[in-house]
């Protein structure tokens, strides 16, 4: 539910949620919106609110209209610079403009491996099947967003440390690393072997082997590293 107290307007804050269902993987590039009227009723605000809300981020590219039948509001699937910048204004710690690769590399790496090693010792069975369920299989290659899922794994992964400053964290850089994933053309080869890295990481979290488990991850991140790299160049 919206505040009506908080310092920014009903539909600043509207626009910000729906930019945070889109850094979570909730609302995924090329996704409609609701209409809205379910949009108002779910806020909990006014129908000339949502549309203000929806020309905030209209006017930042993060929608696009579509008019005629099957119409309405979606979610920018051409990520520009643009777009990404008013996504990172969310997170201004981890703004795009303000952060180089290394240096959520090294976060990001230090924070898997070992969020990895305490999962592996702390898991429990209800932890192992919400992370089974965040790898995607090859079929989801190409029917779901796969970005999405590579950070919730990152997710649901350090949510098993049980370590609330592991996750906070990892929450934080996962929806900025998104926004990276989402400008790289991921060939069906790359999504395969991330897809096998996952599953390794899980059969060592299956057999409790806190020390396969952070060789598994170094090796996972390196080659998340590298595509981005070679992304980059």
């Amino acid at each position: 539910m919206i505040n009506s107290k908080q310092v920014l307007t009903l539909a600043e804050q509207v626009a910000l949620s729906i930019k945070d269902s889109i850094l979570d993987g909730l609302i995924g590039p090329g996704d409609q919106l609701p209409g809205e009227y379910e949009l108002s009723t779910s806020f909990g605000v006014s129908r000339p609110t949502i549309r203000l809300a929806l020309d905030i981020l209209y006017d930042q590219k993060i929608l696009v209209v579509r008019r005629g039948r099957g119409g309405g509001h979606f979610v920018n699937s051409q990520i520009t610079d643009e777009c990404l910048k008013s996504l990172g204004d969310c997170f201004p710690v981890f703004a795009i403009e303000k952060l180089s690769f290394e240096e959520l590399k090294e976060a990001r790496d230090v924070i898997q491996i070992m969020g990895s090693q305490l999962a592996a010792q702390r898991r429990t069975t209800e932890d192992l099947a919400r992370i089974h369920s965040s790898i995607p299989s090859a079929q989801d290659m190409h029917t779901c967003d796969f970005s999405g899922k590579l950070v919730n794994f990152q997710v649901e992964l350090v949510k098993a440390s049980y370590n609330n400053i592991l996750l906070a964290n990892t929450c934080s850089i996962a929806r900025t690393l998104r926004m990276v994933f989402l400008k790289l053309n991921l060939t069906d080869d790359i999504k395969k072997e991330y897809i096998v890295n996952m599953e390794t990481i899980y059969e060592s979290l299956i057999r409790k082997d806190h020390l396969k488990v952070v060789v598994d991850m170094r090796v996972c991140l390196n080659y998340c590293n590298g595509v981005i790299r070679e992304a980059q160049r």
